[in-house]
C-alpha cells in the first residue's frame, strides 16, 4: 500500500510541475482534450 501511495504522490508532483511550467495554456488544452473525449464516448450497452 505504501508503494502505491508513493507512486501516486510522484505522479501528482510531476503533474503539478508540468502545470506550473505550462501555465494557463495547459488549461485550454486540457479543456479541448476533455471535449474530444466526451464526443468519442460511447454509451454503455444494457
Amino acid at each position: 500500500m505504501i508503494s502505491r501511495m508513493s507512486h501516486l504522490v510522484i505522479g501528482d508532483i510531476l503533474a503539478v510541475g508540468v502545470a506550473l511550467r505550462k501555465g494557463p495554456a495547459l488549461v485550454d488544452r486540457l479543456g479541448d482534450a476533455k471535449k474530444v473525449v466526451a464526443q468519442r464516448r460511447v454509451a454503455a450497452r444494457d
